[in-house]
């Protein structure tokens, strides 16, 4: 009796995993349209886009390979990109972004070195003193970081700490 009885749960065990797969399977079919159709929605989205290269200021005397090694990794890529506001087609809105790459583990005077490049900061002990002062030196976060040009300087420290200021 005992047997019998483990056969049947185990049967139902099966069908109940059959079941699942095929619930699985109906959402997808039912949905693959909208998923296929993202690329093309995030397309029309963007309606113009246009990549310049900034380089970030440098000194024009420094001629060594270290020097244009250091050089090469700190290119920043600033995109312009043009919206038209729903509300308005006549309005548009360009919004300056520059990218800049923080490695793991570099430093503080690397990293603030890439922003005053940019503008962001107007020196490197600027910004030194709002990390200091918002006790964010541990949190910073390496990875890609694309903030725009005209972002406040606590902006930019929320962005590379991930944190809410």
């Amino acid at each position: 009796m005992k047997s019998i009885k483990d056969i049947i749960y185990n049967i139902s065990d099966i069908l109940v995993a059959m079941l699942i797969i095929l619930i699985v399977f109906l959402i997808i079919d039912v949905n693959i349209n909208s998923i296929m159709a993202y690329p093309l929605t995030l397309q029309n989205n963007t309606i113009n886009k246009e990549i310049k290269i900034h380089a970030p200021k440098t000194n024009l005397n420094a001629t060594t390979n270290e020097n244009n090694t250091k050089n090469n990794n700190n290119v920043i890529i600033t995109e312009t990109e043009t919206q038209t506001n729903t509300a308005t087609p006549e309005a548009e809105q360009k919004v300056e972004l520059c990218s800049v790459y923080i490695e793991y583990g570099e430093g503080m005077n690397s990293i603030a070195d890439k922003f005053v490049s940019v503008g962001l900061f107007e020196s490197r002990q600027d910004f030194k003193d709002i990390i200091n002062q918002l006790d964010l030196s541990e949190k910073i976060q390496a990875g890609n970081f694309v903030i725009p040009l005209d972002a406040t300087e606590k902006e930019v420290i929320a962005k590379i700490t991930k944190s809410n200021i």
